[in-house]
C-alpha cells in the first residue's frame, strides 16, 4: 500500500485532535498547534517516522498555512495543502474566512457547547423542538439519546478529559501493537467522538468531531489518488489547493451499490426450519455487501473512511475519479453476478453506478457566500437516473448467453436428483441425504446452500447470546468447490465463511493471520489483522429446547399469550428520498444579513451525519429496545417505560421480547416474534423512534397476523401489504398528514373498515384508553369461586356475545347511509349481558360498560378504534385453532 497515503488517512483522522485537547482544559494554544503538541509529548506519534502527520496537524489552519508560506517551511507538494482543502469540502464552507471569527468566538464562549441532534435543522416534519446530546461517552450496552436543549447547557472540561484518555490508550495500544492503521483509527473514533461537535462555533454545531475528520480524510484520499494521475506523479498541491483553488474538476466518483431481487431469495422458502433458514439467508447478504465494501476498497488501497453509509443490501461511497476505480467497479461487478448466477440463479443482482462530482459540488457552492441552489441534490439525482438506467440492461452479452443456453453449466441438470425440502431447488439426492436435518417431525433432505444458510441462521443467533465473548464471522481462503458459503474475491478466488469466538483479544489475535478478513460484530475489536467492526442488528429469542439455538415457529408461537398466533412486523422510514435530497433545505431561513438563504445548511456532512443516524438506530439501539434495557442513563422525555399493556410482565424482571429480528438496517425492520410482544414491540420501536428523531421524521409498519404453519413468502408478501396500506393513510386529503401509521390483522379490500391508524391514535385510543378500559371492567372467562385468577368484581362478556357486537359496530362502515349503528339491536346485545347484582362493584362496572360502550359507537373513528381493541382482547383469551372472524 501507498505509504503517503496510508499517512494521508491517518493525517486526516487526527488533524483537529487539538480541539479535543483544548476542550479538555490541557492546553490553551490554537487547537492546531495543541494537537501536535499533544501527540509528540505524550509520545503517541513518532515525530520522524511521522513528520507528514505532524506537517497536516500544525498546518491545516488557514492562518498557520499563511505563515508557514512566508517562511517557507512546508515542500509545495506536502500532503498538508490537501488535508487544508478537504477540511474545506468537508465543512461545506471556505474556511479561511469563517475560521478567522470562530477562533476568536471559541476561545471566548462557545467552546464546551454540546453537539446539535441533526435532527433539529430537518424540514421533512418541521416543529420547534430542538436537542442536543448531554453526554459524550459511547457506551454499547446503552443508548446515547438526545435531549431537549437547556439554554446554556455545557460540557464540562472533565468529559473531555475522559474522551482524551480512552483516545490516549486506544493510541499507545495501536503504537505498542505497531497497528496504527487508517482502519484501526477509524474505529477508535468513532467509538469516542460521536457525541460531541467539530466546531463548536458553527451556527448549529450538529456534525460530529468524527464525521467531520471521517469526510475530510475521504475527500483528502480522493483528492491525492486523482492528482497521482498526474505526468510523472509531479503536483504543486501548494498551488493547487491553496492558492488557485481549482475546485470545478471531477475529481470524485459518488457510487451506489445494492442487491436486488432479495425478497425472492430470502422469503422464497417452505416453513420447514423457517427461521434459521430466513436469518441466515437475511445476514449472509448483510455479510455479503459488507465484503464487497471491503474488496473494492482494499483494491483501491482505500479504508472505510470512504464508506459513506451501509445498510442491509445497499452502500454509497466516496471514491477517487480515477481509471482503476472504474475498472474495479465494473470487473467487480461482473465478478460477483457471475457468481450470483451460478450459485443463486437470477433471483438476486447486484448493481453499482457512479457519478462524478467535484470538491464546488461536494461543498454545495463551496466558495459562494451564499448558497444559491441544491447541488447535492444534483448528485443524489444522476446517481438515481444511472441505477435505474443499468437495471434495465442487467447482464452481459456473455452472461445472457450462459443463462439461455441449455447445455451451459448454469443449466446443467444432474440425474438421481430429488428438490430440497425447503428451497425446491433440485440436488443430488446422496447430498441431501448427507445434509439431513434432526427435526421433530422427521429427518428433512436438504441442499447444500440451505445447510449452509440454517448453520449461518444458528450463528448469528449465537452472535447475540455470546456478548461476554469477541465473536467473528471470518472469511478464509478456500477453492471454489467448497461447500460452504462463500463470497467471490477481487480479482479472483474465493473465500468462505465460519463463525469464530474467542474469550480475549490475544485469542483472536493468534488466529488472526489465517483469516482472509474477519468481522467483529457489534464490538469495538482493535487488534492485529485484517479485521472490521461492524454493526448488526441480531436480537432473538433463542430456543429453550436447543443449546444457543434459534428458536423455530411452534416453539415460538407457544409463547405468546392467549391464542397462539405469530406476527409479522415490517416497518420503514418515511419519505427517506427526500431527507437525504431536500431534507437540510430551509425555505424560511433568513441569515443575520437579512437575506433570504433557503440553502445554507444542504451541506454533505449533515447528510453523511443523518445516515449514520439512521443506521445506529436501526442496527444498534433496536437490541437494546427488544432486550427491554435503558436507552440512556438519564430518564428519557418519552420512552419512560416499556409498552406493557398486553403482556403484563413484572417490569422489574426485564424479561425480553420473544421475537426474532430478521432484519433491521439502514431504514427498515423484518421481525417475527408472538403476536402480543410484536405489537408491544411495534410501540416501543416507533415511540423510541419519535424521541431519537426528536419527532421531524416518520414510519410506517404493518403487522400481519400467521399461523405458525402459514407459508413464509405470504407472511412477507401480506404484511409487506399492509405496510403500504400504511404509507399511502391520509394521502391526498386536504389538512391531513400522511403516512406515520400503522395497520394491523389484514386487509379487506370489499369492506370499508381496516384496522389502519395513526401511531398516536393506536397507542393513545386503541391501546392505553379502549383496549386498558375493556380490560379492567370485563373478563372473557366466566366467574367461578373455585377459579383464584378471575377477577369478580369485573362483567364476565362472552366471546359469542363479543362477535355480535362487533358485527354490529362493523355493519355501520358497510352501510350506504348514514353509517349509524342500530342503536336498538346493539342496546339489546349490551342488555344480555348479566352480572351478579349483589356485587355492587361489578354492577358498576357493568353500568359503566355500558355507558362507555354507547358512547364511542356514536363516533365512528371511536367504533372502529373500539373494534381493534375488542380483536385485541379476544386473542388474548383465544385458545389455539379458533379462528377470530
Amino acid at each position: 500500500m501507498d505509504e503517503k497515503l496510508i499517512n494521508l488517512q491517518i493525517g486526516a483522522l487526527l488533524y483537529d485532535i487539538g480541539k479535543i485537547v483544548r476542550r479538555a482544559g490541557v492546553s490553551s494554544k490554537r487547537h492546531s498547534i495543541a494537537g501536535a503538541d499533544y501527540l509528540e509529548k505524550e509520545g503517541l506519534l513518532d515525530v520522524e517516522k511521522y513528520k507528514e502527520i505532524y506537517d497536516m496537524i500544525k498546518y491545516h489552519y488557514n492562518e498557520e498555512m499563511e505563515e508557514n508560506n512566508k517562511l517557507n517551511k512546508l515542500d509545495d507538494n506536502s500532503l498538508a495543502y490537501i488535508v487544508y482543502e478537504a477540511d474545506n469540502t468537508a465543512s461545506g464552507v471556505d474556511r479561511i474566512e469563517y475560521d478567522k471569527e470562530g477562533e476568536k468566538i471559541e476561545v471566548a464562549e462557545t467552546e464546551g457547547l454540546p453537539l446539535d441532534s441533526i435532527f433539529n435543522r430537518l424540514n421533512v416534519k418541521k416543529n420547534k423542538i430542538e436537542k442536543n446530546f448531554k453526554s459524550l461517552m459511547y457506551d454499547r450496552y446503552n443508548f446515547n439519546m438526545p435531549k431537549s436543549k437547556i439554554d446554556k447547557n455545557k460540557i464540562e472540561n472533565v468529559e473531555y478529559l475522559n474522551v482524551l484518555k480512552q483516545l490516549k490508550k486506544d493510541l499507545a495500544k495501536m503504537k505498542d501493537k505497531d497497528i496504527l492503521t487508517p482502519e484501526n483509527l477509524n474505529s477508535v473514533l468513532e467509538k469516542n467522538c460521536i457525541y460531541f461537535p467539530s466546531s463548536s462555533y458553527a451556527d448549529y454545531p450538529d456534525v460530529s468531531y468524527y464525521d467531520h475528520v471521517k469526510l475530510t480524510a475521504a475527500a483528502a484520499s480522493c483528492m491525492y489518488l486523482y492528482d497521482s494521475e498526474k505526468e510523472n506523479n509531479k503536483i504543486n498541491y501548494k498551488d493547487e489547493y491553496f492558492k488557485e483553488n481549482e475546485r470545478e474538476k471531477l475529481k470524485f466518483l459518488f457510487v451506489s451499490g445494492e442487491f436486488t431481487g432479495i425478497q425472492n431469495f430470502i422469503y422464497t422458502i417452505t416453513s420447514k426450519i423457517a427461521m434459521k433458514s430466513l436469518r441466515g439467508r437475511s445476514f449472509y447478504l448483510e455479510l455479503f455487501i459488507e465484503h464487497i465494501i471491503d474488496e473494492i476498497l482494499e483494491a483501491l488501497n482505500l479504508s472505510r473512511v470512504n464508506l459513506v453509509y451501509s445498510a442491509g443490501s445497499q452502500f454509497y461511497m466516496l471514491l477517487p475519479n480515477v481509471p482503476e476505480t472504474v475498472k474495479v467497479l465494473e470487473e467487480y461487478k461482473s465478478i460477483i453476478n457471475d457468481f450470483l448466477l451460478k450459485e443463486l440463479g437470477t433471483s438476486v443482482y447486484y448493481e453499482i453506478s457512479y457519478t462524478g462530482t467535484s470538491i464546488e459540488e461536494l461543498g454545495n457552492g463551496l466558495s459562494q457566500g451564499i448558497k444559491k441552489e441544491n447541488k447535492l441534490k444534483g448528485i443524489l439525482k444522476r446517481n438515481f437516473n444511472e441505477t435505474s438506467r443499468k437495471k434495465l440492461n442487467r447482464y452481459s452479452q456473455e452472461q445472457l448467453e450462459g443463462i439461455f443456453d441449455e447445455n451451459s453449466a448454469l443449466n446443467e441438470i444432474h440425474s438421481d436428483t430429488k428438490e430440497c425440502v425447503i428451497c425446491k431447488k433440485t440436488e443430488k439426492e446422496d447430498i441431501l441425504i448427507k445434509n439431513s436435518q434432526k427435526e421433530s417431525n422427521g429427518n428433512l433432505e436438504v441442499c447444500n446452500s440451505c445447510k449452509n444458510y440454517i448453520k449461518l441462521g444458528k450463528d448469528i443467533s449465537k452472535s447475540f447470546h455470546l456478548q461476554d465473548k469477541r465473536v467473528f464471522f471470518v472469511e478464509e481462503n478456500c477453492s471454489e468447490d467448497s461447500d460452504k458459503l462463500k463470497f467471490p474475491k477481487y480479482p479472483k478466488g474465493s473465500v468462505e465463511i465460519n463463525f469464530k469466538s474467542f474469550q480475549t483479544v490475544e485469542e483472536a489475535e493468534k488466529e488472526s493471520d489465517k483469516f482472509y478478513r474477519f468481522y467483529s460484530i457489534n464490538s469495538d475489536y482493535l487488534g492485529k489483522g485484517n479485521s472490521r467492526n461492524i454493526k448488526v442488528g441480531n436480537y432473538n429469542v433463542k430456543s429453550k429446547n436447543k443449546k444457543n439455538s434459534l428458536v423455530e415457529f411452534e416453539e415460538l408461537v407457544k409463547k405468546a399469550k392467549g391464542i397462539e398466533r405469530l406476527a409479522v412486523l415490517r416497518a420503514d422510514i418515511d419519505n427517506l428520498g427526500t431527507l437525504f435530497r431536500t431534507g437540510f433545505e430551509d425555505k424560511e431561513y433568513i441569515s443575520k444579513s437579512g437575506e433570504k438563504e433557503p440553502y445554507k445548511f444542504v451541506r454533505f456532512s449533515k447528510t453523511v451525519v443523518l445516515s449514520r443516524y439512521l443506521s445506529d438506530f436501526f442496527k444498534r439501539a433496536i437490541n437494546l429496545i427488544l432486550e427491554r434495557k435503558s436507552l440512556i442513563v438519564e430518564k428519557n422525555e418519552l420512552f419512560k417505560e416499556y409498552c406493557n399493556v398486553i403482556t403484563e410482565r413484572i417490569e422489574e424482571s426485564k424479561e425480553e421480547r420473544n421475537i426474532v429480528l430478521v432484519y433491521s438496517g439502514g431504514d427498515d425492520v423484518f421481525a417475527i416474534g408472538t403476536w402480543n410482544d410484536i405489537i408491544e414491540f411495534s410501540v416501543d420501536l416507533r415511540t423510541a423512534f419519535k424521541e431519537f428523531s426528536s419527532d421531524r421524521v416518520t414510519l410506517s409498519a404493518g403487522i400481519g397476523f400467521f399461523d405458525e404453519n402459514y407459508p413464509i413468502f405470504q407472511m412477507a408478501q401480506k404484511t409487506g401489504e399492509l405496510e403500504k396500506l400504511a404509507k399511502s393513510y391520509n394521502e391526498g386529503k386536504s389538512g391531513k398528514s400522511a403516512k406515520d401509521a400503522v395497520t394491523l390483522f389484514g386487509m379487506n379490500k370489499h369492506s370499508k373498515i381496516n384496522h389502519i391508524y395513526k401511531w398516536a391514535d393506536f397507542i393513545e385510543k386503541v391501546l392505553n384508553e379502549k383496549y386498558r378500559y375493556l380490560k379492567s371492567v370485563i373478563s372473557l372467562k366466566e366467574n367461578k369461586k373455585t377459579d383464584k385468577e378471575t377477577d369478580t368484581d369485573k362483567v364476565f362478556v362472552g366471546k359469542t356475545k363479543w362477535f355480535g357486537l362487533m358485527k354490529l359496530i362493523r355493519s355501520q362502515f358497510e352501510k350506504n347511509d348514514d353509517g349509524k349503528v342500530d342503536i336498538a339491536r346493539f342496546a339489546y346485545s349490551l342488555a344480555r349481558i348479566t352480572y351478579d347484582k349483589k356485587n355492587k362493584k361489578q354492577e358498576k362496572n357493568y353500568l359503566d360498560l355500558k355507558r362507555q360502550l354507547f358512547e364511542w359507537i356514536k363516533n365512528e373513528e371511536d367504533a372502529k378504534q373500539l373494534l381493534t381493541a375488542i380483536n385485541i382482547l379476544i386473542y388474548e383469551y383465544r385458545e389455539k385453532n379458533k379462528e377470530l372472524k
